[in-house]
């Protein structure tokens, strides 16, 4: 019995415009981090936020997949930023 497990997933998006979203999503997430005075701790619920409203927005629907597509992108966007943060301090000492 061999389980496909990419079949069991049905995205609203094509893989390049769910990086769209996450490039966008880490774009404006940078911009509000550093334009307004937020806790670095909330970075990952604005990503999430972020990150639906754009799919939302780009994607042109309030389904419920694009909201799964939306909180895809935010949950990305966050660890590609907080991974890329640390390899970053971890190379300057």
């Amino acid at each position: 019995m061999d389980i496909d497990i990419l079949n069991l997933v049905n995205y609203s998006a094509s893989p390049q415009t769910i990086a769209f979203i996450v490039a966008l999503t880490i774009a404006l997430g940078k911009v509000i981090t550093t334009t307004t005075e937020v806790n670095v701790k909330f970075i990952p619920l604005i990503n999430l936020v972020v990150g639906i409203g754009l799919a939302m927005l780009v994607l042109q629907s309030t389904s419920p997949q694009t909201i799964i597509d939306g909180l895809v992108a935010g949950l990305t966007s966050s660890g590609l930023y907080s991974t890329t943060k640390n390899v970053k301090e971890g190379l300057n000492g």
